[in-house]
């Protein structure tokens, strides 16, 4: 086999990376196991929101920078837990982790990067989620 170009390090940590993702076309779980609508669902805690697709770089949605998979799990009225992954992002070979709390009033998530792989191996920082209209735009921090 042959082994992925690996970027330099130093090129696929940014101080500031802003993203934007649309939520519109997915659903929610219910406790139950339900599979709705996201925009008809209940408020009841354990509710999942699952998210896989595209990144662009902004929330125009015109410059495709990688894919990401997300899963958050409401905890209460308020907050959600969330946990996911950003691919390939920005020609940078590898995974990026991440979770935190998403903050439904405030309509934004602080996630913690918690690890990653090939490019993203040992990164730290943290990601800065704003979240209206099912539009999410984030700043990406990655030491």
């Amino acid at each position: 086999g042959t082994c992925p170009q690996i970027a330099q390090p130093s090129t696929c940590r940014f101080t500031t990376l802003t993203t934007g993702s649309d939520w519109t076309n997915f659903f929610q779980i219910e406790p139950n196991g339900t599979q709705v609508p996201a925009d008809e669902g209940t408020s009841l805690p354990g509710v999942q929101w699952p998210f896989a697709g595209l990144i662009f770089q902004n929330s125009q949605f015109q410059t495709r920078v990688g894919r990401s998979t997300e899963l958050c799990t409401r905890l209460d009225l308020r907050y959600w837990l969330c946990e996911g992954s950003f691919i390939n992002l920005y020609n940078c070979t590898g995974v990026l982790t991440f979770e935190g709390l998403y903050d439904e009033v405030e309509e934004e998530g602080v996630y913690t990067i918690t690890g990653g792989t090939f490019d993203f191996e040992d990164a730290t920082g943290e990601i800065k989620d704003n979240f209206a209209s099912f539009i999410s735009e984030r700043t990406i921090a990655i030491r």
